[in-house]
This record gives structure tokens, C-alpha cells and sequence, in this order.
């Protein structure tokens, strides 16, 4: 705005101003007036933006949209939806529901994945809108099923090796993929005589 004054907790647009004009809260954010209020855009990162009516509002991501201005409700989603070589129960409403939330509707987990004809996928909410902000979403177990999830970037990846055995003897070693994640290389480390040991991915 051209003219600014101060009222309560936040600048507000002076009634000279019109609705669009360009206008900076207290807190040096920039936003656009609107009615007489200096609007702030959502932090992408971390917030989806609400409306009803002429009202808008931030709430942050992991909670749905309430019925008014400043209403965040909790995201209750604990319904998965699965896809699979002959069916598919992710729906529009699905979608929604993640949406409602600030996330996306991604995959989360795979079963028998060594097996495309048995292989089933998990969908749920989540992706990067869901994790903070020194973590990334990605590949998180490779062991049993495929999951994924926030991973901080601190974090290094976890392989297990294997032995492979002949008259009593281990010929060779190979890896099974990577399985998880550990704070450090240190933590990644553990061992079985019989079956291999895990340690940092090289």
C-alpha cells in the first residue's frame, strides 16, 4: 500500500488503498491488501492456503482446511489406498483428502516387489510437503517391503551384505540393496555369521 498504519498485531490497509495493492505486514513480509488487510501468500514449504468465502488463511501442512478464518483441523487420513496388476482403489476423494491436508497422494510402500505379477502398491499422504525441512522423501526400507518416508539428510544409507557360502566357506559377498538409514556409518554396522552383516552403502 501507499499508506500503511498500524493497528493490533499487524499493518492493515489504509482505506485509501485498493484491493491488489502491493502492502508489507509487520513482520517485513510482503503480501497484497485485501478489505482493509495486508494478506501474506502460505509458506510453500510448509502450509497450504484455505478460502471460504472472501476469507483466506494458512493452516500448516498435516491439517485440513476448517469451516472459518484461522480453523485448521487435523488431518485424520488413515485409510491407504492400494494398486495392484488387476485393481486400483485410489479415487479422486483419495487425492482430496491429501490435498485437504497440505500433501500428496504418493506411494508409500510396495509389497512383493521382486514379484510383478503379485506386486501391490500402497498410496497414502505424504511426499516432501511432508517432511521438515532438512529432510527429503525418499526410498526408506528396501527390507521385507519397499517404504518410503522422510529421511534427514544428515542420515547415511544402510546395505546388507551377504555371504555366500560354499563347503563352509564364504566365495563371495554381495549386496542385498540398500535397507535403511542410520544418524551414522557407525550405527549402520552390525553383523550375522550365518547370513552377511550391514554396514554403510559404498
Amino acid at each position: 500500500c501507499s499508506k500503511l498504519e498500524l493497528r493490533g498485531a499487524c499493518y492493515q490497509c489504509v482505506s485509501t488503498a485498493a484491493n491488489g495493492d502491493a502492502c508489507t505486514n509487520d513482520a517485513g513480509q510482503a503480501g497484497t491488501c485485501d478489505n482493509g488487510t495486508c494478506v501474506v501468500g502460505c509458506d510453500e514449504e510448509t502450509q497450504h492456503s484455505c478460502t471460504n468465502g472472501t476469507d483466506t488463511w494458512c493452516c500448516p501442512n498435516g491439517r485440513s482446511c476448517g469451516s472459518y478464518k484461522g480453523d485448521c483441523n487435523s488431518c485424520n487420513n488413515t485409510t491407504n489406498c492400494l494398486k495392484s496388476k488387476d485393481s486400483n482403489s485410489c479415487t479422486s476423494e483419495h487425492t482430496k483428502i491429501c490435498q485437504d491436508c497440505g500433501y500428496d497422494l504418493v506411494l508409500v510402500g510396495v509389497i512383493d516387489d521382486d514379484y510383478p505379477d503379485y506386486r501391490v502398491e500402497i498410496y497414502g499422504c505424504g511426499g516432501q510437503k511432508s517432511c521438515a525441512a532438512d529432510e527429503t522423501w525418499k526410498l526408506k526400507s528396501k527390507y521385507g517391503q519397499l517404504g518410503y518416508g522422510c529421511v534427514p539428510n544428515s542420515y547415511v544409507a544402510c546395505c546388507n551384505y551377504l555371504y555366500n557360502w560354499e563347503d563352509d566357506k564364504i566365495v563371495s559377498v554381495t549386496s542385498n540393496g540398500f535397507v535403511d538409514y542410520a544418524p551414522s556409518e557407525a550405527e549402520c554396522y552390525g553383523e550375522d555369521p550365518d547370513i552377511g552383516y550391514t554396514a554403510a552403502c559404498s
